[in-house]
Parts: structure tokens; sequence; C-alpha cells
């Protein structure tokens, strides 16, 4: 039975949060903001923590902190890592659960860090995490994976597969709205109205665009072109907005990536060749990255028309995370061997490289 504790509240967080976004001051803003520019060493080596040795395959997630200055990694280890971008050092450690994966993400304003560990997907034991990102202490645990924030940081949207989601306050801890369904893979609108997830046990066969503050689904899109015809569906896509909220990105895991306009609901341009996995706008919206099936990422025009850069891991390995810094202007690969390079997008150059040891 479903819960639906906002309209028992004083303030409405969605209705908050719309009235923000709605305005556009909120993304004119973020736009404005001046990142600070980052001299490069020649080299850095990032080496494990000693309490837990590191195998192949082991970072999982990567992500710049809002000002540019930091990169935070998950890992398959129980540890998230927060590494000074230039030097390659180890600023902090956030340790959750031995032997788990951990993914991890910064909150908007960079004042806090977010893991989510979780032994399998098809195993029920999923917890989030919020740490200040100064101090390393811990602050609150939410259950659930996944976690999707909201724009300004208030609100934690939390699902699992086959279980309800979950919508948390980040200051209080506390649950202010259950669903009775899951959002799987699930990414928030950028003014805080709308959801787009798949939907257990359907997975990304049809992802939903729901009314978050209703609830309600208000359109259905297919996993890939309407012309193509599939009869499995995938339990490993990609999800993306815009940063304006204008078009979405839908990687549905089964080789194509769409590109959509959310004023008409209607296909724009699509890609196939596509790895499943994440899509990602860069921060002017101008451009995405995708993975290819050839392991390398793809950085395109947002029309699809052309094909901006490539990236392929100088030891030819599959490239499985990636990130755009906040200006935009560099890119960040993390490979299946845990190799992590920095590139400049605009000459295609690699900066820096942060080798991960890993035992013999």
């Amino acid at each position: 039975m479903k819960t639906n504790m906002l309209s028992t509240r004083k303030k409405n967080p969605v209705s908050k949060l719309l009235i923000v976004g709605c305005s556009g001051i909120l993304l004119t803003l973020l736009m404005s903001l001046t990142v600070p520019t980052i001299a490069f060493d020649e080299q850095s080596t990032l080496t494990p923590t000693p309490e837990s040795p590191l195998t192949h395959n082991t970072v999982f997630g990567v992500a710049f902190s809002p000002d540019g200055t930091q990169i935070l990694t998950g890992s398959r280890e129980g540890i998230a890592r927060l590494w000074d971008v230039n030097t390659g050092e180890v600023v902090r450690t956030f340790k959750d659960r031995d032997n788990y994966t951990v993914g991890a993400k910064f909150s908007s304003d960079g004042k806090y860090v977010f893991t989510n560990s979780e032994a399998s997907y098809l195993v029920d034991d999923g917890i989030v995490r919020m740490w200040d990102a100064n101090t390393g202490e811990e602050i609150h645990t939410f259950e659930g994976r996944n976690p999707v924030l909201w724009p300004d940081g208030s609100f934690l949207l939390t699902d699992r597969a086959g279980v309800p989601a979950r919508l948390w306050d980040v200051n209080t801890g506390e649950v202010v709205q259950s669903f009775d369904h899951s959002f799987v893979g699930a990414t928030i609108s950028p003014d805080g109205k709308y959801v787009l997830a798949g939907n257990y046990p359907q997975i990304m066969e049809k992802i939903k665009l729901w009314d978050i503050s209703k609830d309600q689904v208000v359109f259905e899109f297919p996993a890939v072109p309407p012309e193509v015809k599939v009869d499995t569906a995938s339990a490993s896509g990609g999800l993306a907005f815009s940063p304006d909220g204008t078009h979405t990105l839908i990687n549905g895991g089964l080789g194509y990536l769409v590109l959509w306009d959310m004023q008409s609901l209607q296909p724009l341009a699509s890609l196939s060749g596509i790895s499943p996995g994440s899509v990602v706008f860069s921060p002017d919206g101008q451009s995405f990255a995708t993975v290819a099936e050839n392991g390398s990422v793809q950085v395109w025009n947002v029309d699809m028309k052309n094909m901006i850069r490539e990236f392929t891991s100088s030891d030819n390995s599959a490239i499985r995370d990636f990130a755009f810094s906040p200006d935009g202007t560099l890119f960040l690969t993390a490979n299946t061997a845990d190799l992590i390079q920095l590139w400049n997008i605009e000459t295609g150059a690699e900066l820096k490289q942060y080798q991960i040891e890993v035992p013999a």
C-alpha cells in the first residue's frame, strides 16, 4: 500500500523544487559558475589504501567534484576514495562494507558524498550512506540502492528491483514519500518534477516518465527506436536528461541510443552500435558521451550528426565509467584494468594518467 507523506507536510518538497526549476534561475546560476583552472603534473600514481588490497576491475564509477579539483571513485572492495586531481593523492576514504560494490557521487554543492553498496543487483541488501566530504563522518544511512539526488540536494530517491522506491529527506534522513513500485536506473529532471526510469520486472523494455508529485506515468518510451522491433528487454541501460530538461537520451541496453524531445515527446535521432551502460550530457547540453561496442567512449554533438571525439584507453582495455568536468573542458575515464585517464576534450590529448597499482 502506498503512503504519501508529502501531503501531510507543511511544504511539498516537489512543489518547492518546481518553482525553482521553472523560473530558470537555478539553471542560469549553474551555467554562470566559474570553475577554477587546474594545473597538472606530468604523472601521478594512485596507490591502494593499506587496509584493502586491490584487484583488477576494481574501480566502479568516477565523478568530478563541483569545483573540478577532486575526483571520487567507487570500488568493488567496499571503499570510495576522494582524490586530488592534480597530485593524485588520496584525500580521504569512505569505508563501507567489505567485498561489496560501492558506487559514489557528490552532492551538488560538493559538501557531501553519497555511497551505495550492494552485494549484487539480485540481492536485496542495498545501503546508501551520506558522508561529510571534508571530515569523512557518516551522517545518514538510507535503505535502497542507486541514489538519485534532487537538483538542490534536499531529497534522495532510492530504488530496489521489485521493492518499492522511497523518497528521503536528506537533512533528516527520514522517508517523506513511499511508492508502490520501483524506479530502475532512475534519473531526475532538472526541475525536479519528473523521474525517468525502467520498472521491475520489465526493467528497460519500457522507460517510463513519472510525474513524481502525483506518482503517475505520463509517457512511456520504447527502449529502442520506434521502427526497431525486438523481442527481449535488457536490464542494463542508461538514461539522462539534458541540463535544461528539453531532451532525454535513452540507452535501452539493446545497442541503440535515442534522443527524444521532451516537449513533443517525439524521437529526434538515434545511434546504433552502442554498448549497454551510462550516457552523460556535457554541462552545456550541446554534446553527450556514451560507450561504443568496441569499448571506447564517444562524444557526439547532441543532434547525433557528428562525433566530436573518441577516447580509447592506452592499454586498450574497455572503458566502463566516465565523467565531464564541471566546465566541460576535461573528460575522465576509468577502464576495466583500473586505469584512470584525464583528457582534454577539445584536442583529445591525454593530460594525466592515474594507475591504480594492482598486486601481482
